[in-house]
């Protein structure tokens, strides 16, 4: 070591620097440790903590600046150069500093041990849950007429599986997008992020069934249990819950002695309502028709069928929302639909999570929405289309952190699904966390690069970022006009073309403002014309009332607004201001996931 490092040390030592640069980082500790268990106590979000540590961090050079050019000396803080050099600080002196330091050091081993020894208390090891995909079903039939039994079939047992709490399943729309992939199990096991696969086909559906199942590793694509099933249609329900038992011990995730809830006992409602599902998820509205016809023949059948009323509830929902069925008509239709569910089942979540959706869409009651989706998570804690609609809810409460992370967990049990991506990266922009949300649509156009509105909200993405040129690109190629003129007035805003934004935005409102006043708002409000925009959302809540205010008051386009007395206001009328959301809270088992 040279002269002058050496030197240069010794003077770090003269100087205290190297002592309060280890009492510092223990300090820090120790108030970070305080932190994470004191603030969740009062619902503190994590943001606060991590900016606490961002201000220690930062602090942290100044503080051994400060410490260089200035000792505590005769009672009195003195600069270096001022200190009487004859004089330097004595034994005694560095002692005190010393035990000062060791003072905090212990109270860090201490609060260290009490967290470590006492406050945590230990308990059982709990093994990784395993992972597993179900694959849609092969039909094998001679007419090949069945596939509506082989995918529901592998639906059932999905959904099934999904309640068990030692397995983690892939959501169905990821796994089902390999349907025709034709590519190997270790393949397949990769994409979906898996450790295990299941595949199976159905070769004859009549009065009798013909069923095979195989269970494989995902590593080397070995098989570790098969099944082949050949029974009367009116024992499908022993069928699968035989499957499900010994996939569960196949696994080492048993379920105990937890009731299985299969089907019907009616094996031709029970059909009828495989039948209904495959049309209910084509997406077309002659489908949707169908299926619900389908859905009502089987309940004439078996009126019992809790099941069947909970899809026929899902769908009556979907049938609302495309316009298929008038908005007054298809709320009460599916409100009966999904309470004469829960009143057969009152542990079937399709039911519950139908009547959450109801209150919080229809009625605007987010209480009743609350207490319906912890009914349907307590039936389906870990079920990937429950966990979607918890995090949606909790967007309407004001819980975004917690939304954002539930999401997460589904995009990463779905890693081939575009709207889990798509919700992903709306709620990465809610938050300002402006680079993934771009790489969250960026997936989605991977998946799916003619997902609708894709190209719109890719824009408002970059455009936030401060990308304009890129956000013009991306709005200009928007198929769906009204998106495409909102994109260009707010681009051509950001970039300075006052006319071009004038023009898009004349003809955005002229073509599309009776039935668009909060997008009308919202270029309102980006481009600073904050009276205006007050004013279109108020002509928003008169068209179509309070309900959804709890997420759409969390667009970054409204940024402008947050400080204008007029924004609380508003939020109050629509019964999403924070006072009003803080006492919702939605139990979703976030520490399970």
């Amino acid at each position: 070591m040279g002269r002058p490092l050496r030197a240069f040390l010794n003077e770090l030592r003269r100087r205290n620097v190297l002592r309060v640069a280890l009492a510092y980082l223990a300090g820090t500790w120790l108030i970070i440790q305080v932190l994470e268990t004191v603030f969740p106590i009062f619902d503190l979000p994590d943001i606060v903590i991590r900016w606490v540590i961002i201000a220690l961090a930062v602090l942290f050079v100044p503080v051994l600046g400060f410490t260089w050019a200035f000792q505590w000396s005769d009672h009195r803080l003195q600069r270096q150069q001022d200190l009487d050099r004859s004089a330097e600080t004595t034994p005694r002196d560095h002692r005190r500093f010393d035990r000062a330091v060791i003072v905090v050091l212990s109270l860090a081993v201490l609060y260290f041990s009490l967290d470590k020894f006492l406050l945590r208390q230990p308990g059982p090891a709990q093994a990784a849950p395993e992972t597993l995909a179900v694959m849609p079903f092969l039909d094998l039939t001679a007419t090949q007429d069945a596939r509506y039994f082989a995918d529901g079939f592998a639906e059932d047992l999905l959904n099934l599986l999904a309640r068990n709490p030692g397995l983690r399943v892939a959501g169905r729309r990821s796994s089902f997008s390999l349907r025709d992939a034709q590519i190997p199990t270790q393949e397949v096991a990769h994409q979906l992020n898996v450790s295990h696969v299941l595949e199976g086909s159905v070769r004859d559906v009549g009065q009798q069934v013909q069923i095979s199942v195989q269970l494989a590793s995902g590593a080397n694509g070995y098989q570790l249990w098969s099944g082949d099933f050949d029974r009367p249609i009116a024992e499908i329900g022993k069928v699968k819950n035989e499957i499900i038992s010994a996939l569960a011990d196949a696994l080492g995730a048993s379920d105990g002695d937890k009731p299985l809830r299969t089907t019907s006992a009616n094996a031709e409602a029970y059909v009828l309502t495989l039948r209904a599902n495959y049309l209910s998820e084509g997406g077309t509205g002659a489908g949707r028709r169908e299926a619900t016809r389908l859905y009502l023949e089987a309940l004439e059948k078996d009126p019992r069928n809790a099941l069947a009323w909970g899809n026929l509830a899902a769908t009556y929902i979907n049938q609302t929302q495309h316009g298929d069925l008038p908005w007054e008509d298809g709320y009460n239709k599916s409100r009966e639909a999904a309470l004469n569910a829960v009143s057969i089942d009152p542990g079937l979540a399709v039911g519950h999570k139908a009547l959450s959706f109801i209150a919080r869409l229809f009625e605007g009651d987010l209480p009743a929405a609350i207490a319906h989706m912890e009914r349907a998570l307590e039936a389906a804690p870990y079920e990937i289309t429950v966990l979607e609609d918890a995090g949606t809810l909790l967007l309407n409460i004001g819980r975004l952190d917690e939304a954002t992370r539930v999401q997460e967990y589904c995009s990463e049990r779905s890693p081939l699904d575009p709207i889990s991506f798509w919700n992903l990266g709306l709620r990465y922009r809610y938050a300002g966390q402006l680079q993934e949300s771009q790489r969250a649509f960026q997936r989605v156009r991977q998946l799916n690069p003619g997902y609708s509105g894709l190209d719109y909200h890719e824009g408002e993405t970059l455009l936030l970022i401060g990308r304009y040129e890129e956000a013009l690109a991306r709005f200009e190629t928007e198929p769906d006009e009204a998106y495409r003129l909102k994109g260009i007035a707010l681009a051509r805003h950001a970039l300075g073309q006052s006319d071009a934004s004038d023009t898009a935005f004349a003809q955005l409102i002229e073509r599309y403002g009776d039935q668009w006043p909060s997008e009308i708002a919202h270029v309102h409000a980006y481009r600073g014309d904050v009276d205006q925009a007050f004013t279109w959302l108020d002509q928003e809540f008169e068209s179509y009332g309070p309900v959804g205010w709890g997420e759409w008051q969390l667009q970054r386009l409204y940024d402008t607004l947050r400080h204008d007395p007029r924004w609380l206001t508003f939020l109050r009328r629509t019964g999403t201001a924070p006072e009003q959301l803080a006492p919702l809270k939605l139990a979703v088992p976030l520490e399970a996931i």
